[in-house]
């Protein structure tokens, strides 16, 4: 699940029936966005300030920009992206020039089947490595496996990779903790099964089960974007007995969505639910639609994001999740109806059109452990890519919530 404003290009370029998407986010023309001045209870001040609400763990935090120091190679918080600027463009980009087409040298599968394979008895410290899981191989970033701490698992959503989680990552590691941040099914290259099947819900969170073991994780803490997000709120209910806490980012717990998505569904699921086209769209023109979602991605990300996504058959992998969304929600229909008996902290940004006064009003209820939850203000125009764009105040957040829970 995704939050960025995809555009008429779509329907443009399909000649489809389904209404074009316009510059609002395109997964909740049905759901209202949140109000800056009014999220159950609590106000973001056009002069930064809040009114604390002190009998409760709700917050909102409003600060515009944070320090750009940290751990990890990425940049701090993103300035305000030129509106006339397409990211991740070629011509802005330093070093090689990048170039959107489809990659049949299958380049960033060749380089992934070169890294170490994770040895848990001999562990590689930090660094890019394949981890075995359920038959598959899973690209993956290790962080601190030296250290002695608690062990944390990050996972990534919709158009992204564990490249995301690396400045927060870094500074767990730098923090004590244990860390792999990988790269789900459909964006590891030698992890695409093929049929919509295979990217259930269930088979995402059953992939964190096993990369918790081949890395030697009894118990650990999850964090979670978008896709990543659904999947860690499922796991909670599921395996909630392996995890001292949880973060969430941007995506409402399933349970809130799950009538939306599966009997009045936004325009982009619909379109993601049909064969070849969207993957021919997102490639088109330079993947301009694709690039259109990097309003906040430094080089790193982009130069990965363009590897990744522009291999034959990864944009099928990718969206067969979409695909299977609405069997994904009703195969879990009655585990997402128990509650979530794991500290979690919860954060999004304002703007994000999957949470509402509605479905914030009712995670408290779900769950029934500690739960903390954070508006982030500046975190561009639909509120979802927090992570890159609060990027210094993502990682403090994380990593409170973990020095408090994490085990």
């Amino acid at each position: 699940m995704h939050n960025a404003p995809f555009t008429t290009l779509f329907s443009a370029a399909l000649l489809l029936s389904v209404p074009a998407c316009g510059d609002d986010d395109p997964m909740t023309d049905d759901a209202s966005a949140m109000d800056e001045t009014e999220a159950d209870g609590k106000t973001d001040d056009a002069d930064g300030k809040t009114d604390d609400e002190p009998e409760t763990d709700e917050t909102t935090d409003t600060e515009g920009d944070d320090e750009s120091s940290g751990g990890g190679s990425s940049t701090g918080d993103a300035p305000e992206p030129d509106p006339n600027a397409l990211p991740c463009d070629p011509d802005t980009l330093g070093g090689e020039p990048i170039r959107w087409v489809i990659n049949d040298d299958f380049e960033h599968t060749a380089h992934t089947r070169t890294l170490p394979l994770f040895d848990r008895t001999q562990p590689l410290d930090d660094g890019l490595v394949r981890i075995e899981a359920r038959g598959l191989e899973f690209r993956a970033r290790v962080y601190g496996m030296a250290n002695e701490g608690p062990g944390v698992v990050m996972i990534h959503g919709f158009p992204s990779s564990s490249i995301m989680w690396d400045h927060a990552a870094q500074a767990a590691a730098d923090a004590g903790y244990r860390v792999v941040a990988f790269d789900q099914r459909g964006y590891s290259p030698d992890a695409r099964p093929e049929g919509v099947e295979s990217y259930l819900v269930t088979e995402f969170v059953d992939d964190v089960e096993a990369i918790a073991d081949a890395v030697g994780f009894d118990r650990f803490n999850l964090v979670g974007h978008d896709v990543g997000c659904v999947v860690s709120w499922v796991h909670a209910t599921i395996h909630g007995d392996r995890l001292d806490s949880m973060t969430c980012v941007s995506v409402s717990h399933p349970a809130t969505l799950a009538d939306t998505i599966i009997n009045d569904p936004p325009e982009y699921i619909q379109l993601f639910s049909l064969p070849n086209i969207p993957e021919t769209v997102l490639a088109a023109n330079n993947a301009e639609q694709l690039r259109s979602q990097y309003a906040f991605m430094n080089e790193a990300e982009c130069r990965e994001y363009n590897q990744l996504f522009m291999e034959p058959d990864a944009l099928r992998a990718t969206i067969d999740f979409y695909r299977g969304i609405t069997a994904s929600l009703m195969a879990v229909g009655d585990v997402i109806l128990q509650p979530v008996d794991v500290p979690t902290l919860f954060v999004y940004g304002t703007g994000e059109q999957w949470v509402t006064p509605e479905t914030l009003a009712a995670h408290p209820s779900i769950v029934t452990a500690d739960y903390t939850e954070v508006e982030l203000s500046d975190a561009g125009p639909t509120g979802h890519f927090v992570v890159e764009a609060r990027r210094e105040r993502v990682t403090e957040l994380v990593l409170e919530h973990l020095d408090t829970f994490g085990g």
